[in-house]
């Protein structure tokens, strides 16, 4: 299980959200779609326009010309882009949170996104597009961003890289979770100081998975945000966690909007405290998206006194 250290006394945990997500402020076109251990069909990425945390327009975000893909070395691909820090397990790393306003009674909030991508192509270099898309996010909405590698599909990942869509899928769920763990550890290490609350974010192919854990209690966290997936499945008869769900609705995305909503339902019938947020796009995490989550889920681990989610050491 993830679980964060009790909270200290003499000073605020860090925030850390677990983004499991195929790209944020990006739009991936996906001719077929099928949910299983593989949730995600990919397609063309794009940066989309940003938003403050007001849902107001703000100027487009001017960067210098970068390369989209990931170069191959002795043909294999370089899975961090190059802004970002490499950490063992194939799991990259990004802070965004310097100069990140006030949290709880103005000390500084800092968000940990743990972000899991959606389906990456072997070989084809997508994850630089969907980080730089996460890296963009963290510094507009000041959080600092985790991204993992997902397990690869088939033999030697000739299918990709995608999350478990099915629960046979699921024995190497907990290898994952270590290494999230031990990404979290070693970012706390150099801070010197343990992070404020969870919150999973699931995008796309990470939003069906997202979905499993939140419905099994598979981790103890603040938070899930469900984007461009999830859907009405994998529920346990009596899950002991019930964390927030925010659900982000892709309207343009008849695909998957259908199953976030039914997830919606779903939640609803059974009092789990959830948020659906339905914006007129297709298949992508917009600002508007990113913004209100972060919003709902922090004023609900403010409302619950700043509860935390408990990480074993």
């Amino acid at each position: 299980m993830l679980h964060l250290p009790p909270r200290a006394s003499a000073f605020r945990a860090r925030a850390l959200v677990l983004v499991l997500v195929g790209g944020l402020g990006v739009s991936a076109r996906a001719d077929a779609r099928e949910e299983g251990d593989v949730a995600d069909a990919g397609g063309a990425f794009a940066v989309t326009e940003p938003h403050d945390a007001e849902g107001a327009k703000s100027p487009p975000t001017r960067t210098a010309p970068v390369p989209v893909s990931a170069p191959a070395h002795a043909g294999v691909h370089v899975w961090c882009a190059p802004e970002t820090e490499a950490l063992p397990d194939s799991v990259c790393a990004f802070d965004g949170s310097a100069a990140a306003p006030g949290g709880r009674s103005g000390s500084d909030r800092r968000t940990l996104v743990i972000f899991l991508h959606g389906l990456v192509p072997r070989d084809a270099g997508w994850q630089w597009t969907q980080q730089r898309a996460v890296l963009r996010e963290a510094r507009q909405f000041k959080f600092t961003a985790i991204m993992p590698r997902a397990p690869g599909v088939g033999p030697r990942a000739a299918a990709g890289y995608a999350w478990p869509g099915s629960t046979a899928a699921q024995p190497v769920e907990q290898e994952l979770i270590d290494q999230w763990s031990r990404a979290r550890r070693a970012l706390e290490a150099r801070a010197g100081r343990p992070f404020d609350e969870v919150f999973v974010l699931g995008f796309s192919s990470g939003a069906y998975f997202a979905t499993s854990l939140a419905l099994r209690g598979r981790l103890d966290v603040d938070g899930y945000v469900l984007v461009a997936g999830g859907s009405a499945t994998h529920l346990a008869s009596d899950p002991t966690r019930r964390p927030p769900v925010f659900i982000g609705v892709s309207t343009q995305d008849r695909a998957t909007a259908p199953g976030a909503r039914a997830l919606g339902q779903l939640l609803a019938g059974r009092g789990w405290a959830h948020r659906v947020d339905e914006e007129p796009v297709g298949h992508m995490i917009s600002d508007l998206h990113v913004a209100h989550a972060l919003t709902y889920l922090r004023a609900r681990v403010d409302g619950d006194g700043g509860r935390l989610a408990q990480v074993p050491r």
